[in-house]
This record gives structure tokens, sequence and C-alpha cells, in this order.
């Protein structure tokens, strides 16, 4: 078994037990960087086999041609690997080290030690990372088509998302693809920014309890929950905590429930709400195009084969991070709030559709037809959806367990 692999399934349980080190990484970033590995998580509920298990079960599914000189690539994540998206993105290098019997092995770089996010699709290109996750957010220019997963009301499901992108990704004569493939590069899978929870310091069970809220918030769910009344506050995550503390803001959107344990913010606000907005960033691990041509057809084969398990990945890390979220909140006697369908319809119907319409507008530009886009990507959630019946957002989960 590959080096990494072993290394990674004796590190597992440490790292989730070590996952306060999550806070560190979030705190070196800026504020689109932050919102956007904010917006990443992903789950493993505990019970559903260790990554060990996963490997003895799939080794034989895969297997490099023993004739094939072993590679290693070098792998760049700009946060850590005790994290929920690092941990899946571990958990995808060791199943490629096992399947491919080593012919493919890897070199990780995690804590933006090799690059950071914002040169990430250059660095792909360039030769200075070989497998690296790129979070469209980051380059709102460059992925106008793909920035269709950030807008609000389409679905809470984190990996029916991942599933619904990785479907139109894998269109080679699509925009979304097309888009990737202008940058020199692929996109493999994808990592979904679960649910954010809106966490303030009094209670936010309605729309109108919005109103005059100074809320930290700088993606498109937040211009909604703008249009609702609430003043929302541009800031680096860094901040955060002590503007909270000091009374600065009155609460703090973009951050998915399985990061607030971890971020310590149930010492800060009192309440924690899901506005049912969804899903707000996915992220794609992507390779370099070259890079990809140049691997033999059956290591490509593993790489697709291990890829296409990512979303059912997604939803069991979102599961194990929410679960340790969600005692740290019950602990702190925190408040737990989900819309109802007619306070979710009134949010909407608050800003949706101008969001949209610039959306449209941005696609439009970009030379893809808007509406296609949409019904297809409403397509492929519809069928994603029912394979993940019973994945629930961390809010609504640790309600249902109170």
């Amino acid at each position: 078994m590959a080096s990494f692999a072993r290394s990674w399934r004796r590190s597992r349980l440490a790292a989730i037990a070590g996952i306060v080190s999550l806070s560190v990484s979030l705190a070196a970033c800026g504020s689109t960087d932050s919102d956007a590995e904010a917006g990443e998580t992903g789950s493993t509920d505990g019970d559903n086999g260790s990554t060990a298990d996963n490997g003895s079960d799939n080794g034989g599914n895969g297997g490099g041609d023993a004739a094939e000189e072993p590679r290693t690539l070098t792998f760049g994540y700009h946060t850590g690997e005790k994290t929920p998206i690092g941990q899946v993105w571990a958990w995808w290098m060791a199943e490629i080290e096992e399947r491919t019997n080593g012919s493919i092995t890897f070199d990780a770089y995690w804590d933006g030690t090799l690059v950071k996010g914002p040169e990430i699709v250059e660095a792909l290109t360039d030769g200075r990372v070989d497998v690296a996750q790129v979070m469209p957010t980051l380059y709102t220019t460059t992925f106008p088509v793909t920035s269709v997963h950030e807008l609000p009301f389409q679905s809470s499901n984190s990996p029916a998302v991942s599933q619904a992108m990785a479907e139109m990704a894998s269109d080679e004569s699509g925009p979304i693809f097309g888009e990737f493939e202008a940058k020199g590069i692929r996109p493999l899978a994808w990592a979904i920014g679960g649910s954010s929870a809106l966490g303030t310091v009094k209670p936010v069970a309605t729309v109108d309890d919005l109103k005059g809220l100074r809320i930290r918030g700088n993606d498109r769910s937040s211009q909604v929950m703008g249009a609702a009344g609430a003043n929302i506050i541009n800031m680096e995550l860094a901040e955060v905590y002590g503007s909270l503390d000091r009374g600065l803001i009155d609460g703090v959107y973009g951050v998915p429930f399985g990061f607030v344990g971890p971020l310590k913010y149930p010492e800060v606000v009192n309440s924690f709400t899901d506005t049912g907005m969804g899903v707000a960033s996915a992220n794609a691990l992507s390779i370099g195009e070259d890079l990809w041509d140049e691997l033999s057809d059956e290591q490509r084969r593993v790489i697709m084969e291990v890829s296409a398990e990512v979303p059912a990945k997604v939803g069991e890390f979102d599961a194990q991070f929410d679960a340790l979220s969600c005692e740290t909140v019950k602990e702190s006697g925190s408040e737990l709030h989900v819309f109802s369908e007619a306070e979710v319809e009134k949010l909407r119907a608050a800003g949706a559709d101008k969001i949209y319409e610039d959306w449209k507008k941005a696609a439009t530009d970009a030379g893809a037809d808007a509406e296609a886009v949409i019904e297809a990507y409403t397509e492929a959630l519809r069928v994603a959806e029912p394979e993940y019946p019973d994945y629930k957002t961390g809010v609504a989960s640790c309600l249902a367990s109170q």
C-alpha cells in the first residue's frame, strides 16, 4: 500500500479530533478566500467505515498496470488537512494510491505551503502543482457559468450538489467544462460548502427578525438578507469572533454549521438559523490538461472512478463534522431555528430575482445560454437528490436531535 494511504489511515481519527486547528487555518485567509473555504465542508458518519475498509473493498477494482513507471504528483490545498474538505481530498489521494497499486502517489502540501488559493489556476498550468482545488468564488470573471451553484434557493443537499456539478462538468462540449478548458485545466471532483448557518446574538426565527441586524457576509445569499433589511458587512473571517465579542456586528453568515464549533462561535452568539437558501459554494479538484494527457488510460480510469465516489464522501464528512459542532452548540445552550417554508418564500421574494438576473447577464456575456444552464443544473439536482434522501443540514439535524 502506498505511503500516503498508510499515513492517512493512521491519522484519520486524530485529524477529526484535531479539527480545532481549523480556526487557525481560516484565520489566515482573507474575506473572499475565507468564505470559499468556510463554504467547504464534507462529512462522514463514523459508522460508514474507515478508509481502510473502503480501500480493502475497492482495491481490486482498480490496480495499476504493473509495467507502468510509478509517478508522484504534487497536491496543493490552501488550508489544512484537518478540515472537512481536507479529509475528503486526503481520502481521494489514499484511494487512488491504493487502487493504482502505487503507480500514482502524492506529495501533499497543506495550509497553502505550496500555492495560495488565488494562485491555483495559474499554478496548475505552469507546473507548480499537479492537482489542487479551484474555488470559482475567487475567480468570478473566469468562471461565471460555473458559479450557477452559488445561486440561492436551489438545494441544501451537499452531496447532491457535488454530483450535479460533476455531471454538468463532465460534458466536454458544455460551458462549465469549457471555462476550465480555456484555462488549460480539467475538473475532476467537486467539494461542497454546506448550507451556511446564520449565527446571531439575538434569535432569528423569521425574515422580519433580520431587519436592522449587522451581519457579516459577502456571498450571493448574503445579498438576499440585505434585501430583506439586514445590513451586510464584508469582513475577514479572522475578525468575526472579536467583532461579535465587542458588539461591532450582530451576526455572521457564510460559515457552514460544521465549522461553528471549531471556530467557537457559540461563545459569542446565542442562536443559529438555517434560512433555507441552500449551498453557496462548490469547489473543483482539478488537474492540468497537459498532465492529464500524460497519464495512462488505466491511471485516468482509476482517478475518475474514485472521483465519482466523492459526492457520497461529502455527505459522510458533513454529518460527522456537523455532529461535532452540534455537541458544542448544545453545551452552550444556543437556540436553533429552521425557517418554515413560508419564511423561506418570503426571503426569496425579498431579493432572489435580482441575484438571478445578475448571474444570467454574466453568463450570457460569457457566451452561454443562461436559461439552458439553469435548466440543466436543476435537472441534474432533481436526479441527484433522491440518491441522498437522508441528508439534512447541520442546523436541522442538530435541532432534530434535541
